[in-house]
């Protein structure tokens, strides 16, 4: 992935985690608490600064029990085999390729 695509990935990422946090009335040090990181790691994240690793984003899908999917942009979702990614949680974790 060229840098300028994962800056903006990064930026994108962190901008859907901040808009699940306020709609969800949450706060970023209770989110680093929940991830095991400094609520300035966190501020990172969220601003786009600092890369997340999946076992965070599931967690965060998990605790906002939400599709994992749903917290990766709409741009990101189709990748260049022409196949779309999607995860999705009825119970269990799993990988679907359409």
């Amino acid at each position: 992935m060229r840098t300028h695509h994962k800056t903006n990935l990064l930026q994108l990422i962190g901008l859907q985690l901040r808009k699940l946090k306020i709609e969800n009335n949450k706060t970023s040090k209770e989110l680093a608490s929940l991830l095991n990181i400094t609520p300035q790691a966190y501020g990172n994240i969220e601003r786009g600064e600092s890369d997340i690793c999946i076992t965070r984003l599931i967690l965060l899908a998990e605790f906002y029990q939400k599709p994992l999917l749903d917290l990766i942009p709409h741009e990101y979702r189709n990748f260049e085999n022409g196949h779309e990614f999607g995860f999705h949680s009825n119970g269990k974790t799993m990988l679907v390729v359409k």
